[in-house]
């Protein structure tokens, strides 16, 4: 018994969040243990005592990295911080367990965002606050990109941890608000390839045009994106009625009929896209403009 020790007579043993971890690494049965019923390795013990003096609840997550508790809860709501311990319902219980943290893991992702910062902190530089307006984005992710290094005058002031750190707000501009250079946005695409406004929502909602809705400026709302290889692609295969009749001089009318002769189906259905789209490969040759042309 010299290497073994009762858990009833380690009286930090008593508390269910101390003895979870035991639990969970399957040196115990069940979280409440009576006196005598189980004994355990002092190397156990004394490692699980280890873990639960590097816990810390949301209070302290918020102390450690500089915050404020509603910005940990953010963070733990935005999967950058993860328990160790659970929180739980105690529905049948007298007791009920709360989330716990790793002091250690906390450290870690201070030192992780605060070597990406400079120092000094010069005046024209804004707080975290404002940064988020300014880049229309979340606590969590401003975080994660300050992370990956994305910020060159990322700058931080003494002691403050998080909510001290200070940006750039024309580095904010360039990196949220710069158009994609080869993107489209959905009037360019209609001018290219004559859709209609019905057309552009119809096929880009059901996934036949490749587009991502992306803020262009923090003053307006966000817009919808193609960029140049998915509208060649998309051009590659389909073709409008309307620039048909645009590149050969022969009426919508006049192709419509040409259509229905040679037996030439839909590429989607008129009433949702309110114009005759086509497949290309159907054309007989020499009918359908050359893909990849700007009108």
């Amino acid at each position: 018994m010299d290497d073994r020790r009762r858990v009833g007579r380690c009286h930090w043993l008593e508390r269910p969040d101390a003895t979870t971890p035991l639990v969970e690494m399957g040196h115990l049965d069940s979280v409440r243990q009576k006196d005598g019923e189980q004994t355990i390795p002092v190397a156990v013990v004394e490692n699980a005592l280890e873990k639960l003096r590097d816990m810390v609840d949301l209070g302290e997550v918020a102390v450690i990295l500089g915050i404020d508790r509603k910005h940990a809860w953010y963070l733990l709501k935005g999967g950058l911080i993860e328990p160790v311990v659970k929180r739980d319902g105690g529905s049948e219980r007298n007791y009920r367990l709360q989330n716990r943290y790793s002091r250690t893991e906390l450290l870690r992702l201070r030192d992780l965002i605060m070597k990406n910062t400079i120092m000094p902190c010069s005046e024209d530089l804004v707080p975290i606050s404002k940064a988020l307006k300014l880049a229309n984005t979340s606590y969590v992710g401003i975080l994660g990109a300050v992370i990956e290094g994305r910020f060159q005058r990322c700058a931080r002031t003494e002691g403050e941890g998080i909510s001290g750190l200070r940006f750039d707000p024309t580095e904010i501009e360039s990196l949220y608000w710069t158009t994609p250079g080869s993107a489209l946005d959905r009037a360019e695409v209609c001018n290219r390839m004559l859709l209609k406004s019905k057309a552009f929502t119809y096929l880009v909602t059901e996934g036949h045009l490749r587009a991502e809705r992306i803020h262009l400026h923090q003053s307006r709302a966000p817009l919808w994106m193609v960029a140049e290889n998915d509208l060649q692609e998309f051009d590659s295969k389909y073709v409008t009625f309307a620039l048909i009749a645009k590149r050969t001089g022969c009426s919508t009318r006049g192709l419509g009929r040409r259509r229905q002769d040679g037996g030439i189906p839909l590429a989607f259905p008129e009433d949702k896209v309110g114009q005759c789209i086509v497949e290309r490969i159907h054309l007989p040759v020499g009918i359908g403009p050359r893909s990849g042309r700007r009108p």
